[in-house]
């Protein structure tokens, strides 16, 4: 069995921030795979899925981000899941936007959520990193996560979205390089924002 994880923070105002991509990529594969309705479990919602022919088992985490590691581990303790089986779906600012990365094991970066869960488990799962840029500078970093996407952006958070959605089967059958190749593909055929960050650097450079 795969295991995918959604980060975010739970309740409705904080649904729709940048940080919270994580619940919304696994909110739409329940969405398109689900077996049922979520059921709450494991200090979070779970949902079972079967795609490409494998079960897949969906998880929301019910803490706030800082805690994601409690629901996390009490899920892949009780089922006895590999952690090379597990993947984890948040948002990234060290990605610009509209970028894509999964990675085996590896550190947090400074992601609150990951590092909760590698203290908990160990690092050694796949990581799912889905870019939504850097704000400029590091005292921004809390607000420009928990602000929401803006509306310029839902073109190309919903693209990747729904490529993500749709090749799924390259994921759970661990063909993880065609899997980023083709999202980026797709993703290069629109005009990508740039990251706060890269607009100061384009300017400081001109």
């Amino acid at each position: 069995m795969k295991l995918f994880i959604g980060l975010g923070n739970p309740g409705q105002s904080y649904e729709k921030n940048r940080h919270n991509f994580g619940f919304t990529v696994i909110d739409k594969i329940a969405e398109n795979y689900s077996l049922g309705g979520w059921r709450d479990k494991f200090r979070g919602s779970i949902c079972d899925c079967i795609i490409a022919n494998k079960k897949v088992m969906l998880l929301k985490p019910s803490n706030y981000m800082n805690n994601s590691g409690y629901s996390t581990s009490e899920l892949i303790n009780f089922y006895k899941i590999p952690l090379n089986n597990v993947f984890i779906f948040f948002d990234d600012i060290e990605l610009s936007p509209g970028k894509i990365r999964v990675k085996l094991g590896g550190g947090h970066a400074g992601h609150n959520g990951i590092r909760d869960i590698i203290q908990k488990i160990g690092g050694d799962f796949w990581k799912v990193r889905l870019g939504i840029g850097h704000p400029g500078s590091k005292q921004d970093v809390g607000n420009y996560v928990l602000g929401n996407f803006s509306n310029s952006d839902q073109r190309w958070v919903n693209l990747i979205i729904s490529e993500v959605v749709d090749n799924l089967s390259l994921l759970v059958n661990n063909d993880i390089n065609n899997f980023m190749n083709i999202i980026s593909i797709s993703m290069n055929k629109i005009e990508l924002p740039l990251s706060p960050r890269d607009i100061k650097h384009n300017q400081e450079k001109s």
